[in-house]
């Protein structure tokens, strides 16, 4: 008697380890399962049509474990007619479809801070696609399993330190895996380290395809009709990870060649024993709750290190990758800003030698390099609508780069001493001196013409250390040893004074130009409402002088101390006295702190490592 089981139409794929469950499904199906069942040879079972998931041919459960598909049924009365042969594709049709979109659906960030943009470029790797009206919205509903409570990891990571100095963590994300050190500053609160190593999804997986939006389908559990599938997902992960927390471990294809792990580490010999002096066990984060693969890579871990800390990472908006870069030579300057297109953004660093490059965050090569100045390069500011770049150096010159026009560069202004600062305001170059001169240049004037009414001003060599102006050049802001001086940019006249009680190190304007953030030498940020002129709000933080901040969006506070550790604060409703959030730690000096259009928050330290930060959480 015929019956209508899953012989009456043979999957013609082979079963795909690490393949996915649909919205619902046990835990235990996501990171897949073996070809064959265990016990059994080769061939002897016979993948589940829709999920790929192995089952004995001739016993076992009458649906499948991992997407609920019926893999026996009862005895059909009468003949297999073309109508219930039909009627049965159909039904493998649409729970073919429904499996591939919940994968597209989880690929995309769903549920929680979903990207409908992704979902649908997912779609077309669906199989027996494209989905049906009405079905890629009914997937998106799930339901969708419940997960383990989520958790900082900067939080997990001071909770399992007990007192310790460092703390490595190992985070499994959408773009692969990232090896970070947690460690206490000088201020006892924990930050992540700038130093980090990372492993795209491509160096673990070889055979991962090469287009972004296919590997991450695969990645999520999608199976598609013409994606590449891995028989030896789970052998191919555990040889790649076989270094993974030792020391100098390095994948062959890790993105730059200083990747061995940071210290601390684990004794080299595998099994790894447990961590030495000082150093908490490490802790495996993993923000991709249902992600097959990811999902087996964590169980990998956890069985190659069981004193390690496996732990559920908020799920969110793509993060930057950590590393933006790094620069053999050094960096002595960073500014970020609006590219000449709408949606861009330029990156611009300065260097000891004197030259300066500018490029796009995460580009491998700059758009554009060149020598600037016989000494270093001490400040920069980017001129969007001259295609421009403006540069001060420890030669005394300021000059004006057009990076992306003719390519030639000339000198506005001289200074006697390093040039401590650069801006690019309502058409004019304002530039302070060791000197004592703040010196207004019109750049489309010859070198030589005069600065303009009033100018130069001279606020003396010991109010030369920092300058804010406002975006329409109309007040300048100087700080130095005794406070912040306020002056009419028109007129040159002064306006006013704001007091910090210690020596001015470093100031920031918000975009609106409301907010002043003044960073001292004593380690405390003062915030100014420059609209209501009431008193400041003093936050604490640091161990030593302030000489970097910048504003973000939502009003974000960002501030770097002589110890290069960076802290945010929410500067439109910090509390007074709040010491705010720790975001990173270099190990070199802080050559600038900068923010992305998109939001990212960029540090660039001596040592020329260049890092993005996520918003820091909690705020």
């Amino acid at each position: 008697m015929p019956t209508a089981d899953r012989a009456a139409a043979p999957y013609d794929a082979p079963a795909r380890e690490g393949a996915g469950p649909a919205a619902g499904a046990p835990a235990d199906a996501a990171a897949g399962a073996p070809s064959t069942a265990p016990g059994e040879p080769d061939g002897a079972g016979t993948g589940c049509p829709v999920c790929g998931a192995a089952a004995p041919e001739d016993a076992g459960p009458a649906e499948c474990p991992g997407c609920r598909w019926p893999l026996r049924a009862g005895p059909v009365l009468g003949p297999l007619t073309p109508e219930l042969l039909r009627a049965f594709d159909d039904r493998l049709a649409t729970a073919r479809r429904r499996y591939d979109l919940t994968a597209a659906a989880r690929a995309a960030g769903h549920p929680g801070h979903g990207d409908d943009a992704l979902y649908a470029r997912l779609q077309r790797h669906v199989r027996n696609g494209p989905p049906r009206p009405g079905e890629a919205a009914e997937a998106l509903r799930g339901p969708w399993p419940q997960e383990p409570p989520a958790r900082p990891l900067r939080e997990v990571a001071g909770t399992h330190a007990r007192g310790a100095a460092e703390t490595l963590a190992l985070e499994i994300a959408a773009d692969g895996l990232t090896a970070v050190v947690l460690a206490r500053a000088d201020d006892g609160d924990l930050y992540e380290r700038a130093e980090t190593a990372s492993w795209p999804w491509t160096a673990l997986l070889p055979t991962l395809p090469a287009d972004p939006d296919a590997a991450r389908f695969l990645l999520a559990g999608g199976i598609g009709d013409r994606l590449p599938r891995d028989p030896d997902t789970t052998r191919t992960l555990e040889q790649s990870l076989t270094g993974l927390l030792r020391p100098g471990a390095v994948l062959p294809d890790a993105p730059y060649s200083g990747a061995a792990l940071p210290d601390p580490s684990y004794p080299g010999a595998p099994p790894p024993g447990p961590p030495g002096p000082g150093v908490a066990p490490a802790v495996l984060a993993c923000g991709l709750p249902g992600w097959p693969v990811p999902e087996s890579v964590l169980a990998a871990l956890r069985r190659r290190h069981p004193d390690a800390v496996a732990v559920r990472i908020p799920t969110g908006p793509a993060r930057p990758p950590r590393q933006v870069l790094r620069h053999a030579p050094g960096l002595s300057a960073l500014a970020c800003g609006p590219g000449p297109d709408p949606g861009t953004a330029h990156l611009a660093l300065g260097r000891p030698d004197g030259s300066a490059e500018v490029r796009t965050p995460g580009a491998a090569e700059p758009l554009a390099e060149r020598d600037l100045h016989t000494g270093r390069v001490t400040a920069l500011d980017l001129a969007p609508d001259l295609r421009g770049l403006v540069t001060g150096g420890s030669d005394g010159a300021v000059r004006l780069w057009s990076y992306g026009g003719s390519g030639r560069s000339r000198t506005l202004a001289w200074h006697e001493g390093w040039v401590n600062a650069v801006r690019y305001r309502g058409g004019a170059v304002f530039s302070l001196g060791d000197d004592g001169l703040l010196r207004r240049s019109d750049p489309s004037r010859p070198l030589g013409a005069p600065d303009g009414a009033g100018y130069p001003l001279k606020v003396g060599w010991s109010a030369a250390t920092a300058l804010e102006v406002t975006s329409d050049g109309r007040i300048l802001a100087v700080g130095g040893a005794a406070g912040v001086g306020l002056w009419d940019a028109l007129s040159g006249h002064r306006l006013g004074r704001l007091t910090t009680g210690s020596s001015v190190t470093g100031l920031a304007l918000d975009a609106a130009d409301r907010l002043l953030a003044v960073g001292c030498a004593d380690g405390r940020v003062h915030v100014h409402d420059l609209r209501r002129r009431t008193g400041a709000d003093e936050l604490p933080g640091h161990t030593g002088a302030v000489r970097h901040l910048t504003f973000g969006p939502h009003g974000l506070l960002a501030a770097c101390g002589e110890s290069g550790a960076i802290r945010a604060w929410p500067a439109g409703r910090a509390r007074q006295g709040s010491c705010g959030t720790p975001v990173g730690l270099h190990a070199a000096a802080v050559r600038g702190l900068a923010v992305t259009p998109a939001g990212h928050l960029l540090s660039a330290s001596a040592d020329g490592l260049v890092r993005a930060w996520p918003s820091p959480e909690p705020l």
